[in-house]
């Protein structure tokens, strides 16, 4: 039998997607939002999504979550360091009560967050096959940690709030890479 390799104690496990939707003329970010189904972390397991958009009458800054000490615990160590969102800062960010519902389609990937304000519904679609992705600590500035997790790109992705659709559009990079992914069974590790 090959030797099993142990990579490190696993500081969290579980999905993290994330939307980042731009401008399509300007290249500014509109809206942002990083998305956690934790299955393990020192916080315990539970759902958190962190939506920062800046829509005509109301701008949204705020943690959504099932489990308050999760949302604190992923809002003070983890999100921050997302490089997709390392530009925010998360110390004051409010955290408020929410529900968690997947809703499944072919071909997109789905969540309904229901707060006592208002319904965030959190679109992937025309998703790329996936990969594994390993990226091992220091390999992006702001992540101090090992991590893997199975990517899927999405083409397409939205962000309404309260049946508003959130302002800005998915982004490619030139190198095939795109502003709105899944990031399936990602486990962090040290």
């Amino acid at each position: 039998m090959a030797q099993v390799e142990k990579r490190g104690d696993v500081l969290w496990s579980g999905d993290n997607p994330l939307i980042v939707l731009k401008d399509p003329v300007d290249g500014r970010e509109r809206t942002a939002l990083a998305l956690f189904q934790v299955d393990h972390a020192p916080a315990g397991a539970g759902h958190a999504a962190f939506v920062i958009t800046g829509l005509p009458e109301e701008r949204v800054f705020c943690c959504f979550t099932d489990h308050e000490p999760l949302g604190r615990w992923l809002r003070d160590e983890i999100v921050g360091t997302l490089p997709e969102l390392a530009s925010h800062d998360f110390r004051d960010m409010p955290i408020r009560p929410a529900r968690f519902v997947q809703l499944a389609s072919p071909g997109s990937w789905s969540v309904l967050v229901a707060t006592p304000e208002r319904e965030l519904r959190l679109t992937w679609s025309a998703l790329e096959p996936p990969f594994n992705l390993r990226v091992p600590a220091g390999t992006v500035a702001s992540i101090p940690f090992d991590l893997e997790t199975m990517v899927y790109r999405a083409r397409h992705a939205e962000v309404t709030l309260g049946g508003r659709l959130a302002p800005g559009t998915v982004v490619r990079e030139a190198d095939g890479g795109s502003s709105a992914f899944l990031a399936l069974n990602e486990t962090w590790y040290r």
